[in-house]
């Protein structure tokens, strides 16, 4: 379940898709979800700067 909480900060995230993206960017670098950073180098060469 969402708490309260949770929800305004979507909210508030969703009023900024730029910041968005980041957020989705950096999480995939955090989480390595597709597995192609092997170490932080790597990590900054492909994380999207504005």
């Amino acid at each position: 379940m969402i708490s309260h909480e949770d929800k305004i900060l979507i909210d508030r995230i969703n009023k900024h898709p730029h910041l968005k993206d980041r957020f989705e960017s950096l999480l995939g670098v955090i989480e390595n979800t597709q597995g192609q950073y092997t170490k932080a180098d790597d990590a900054g060469k492909y994380s999207h700067h504005p």
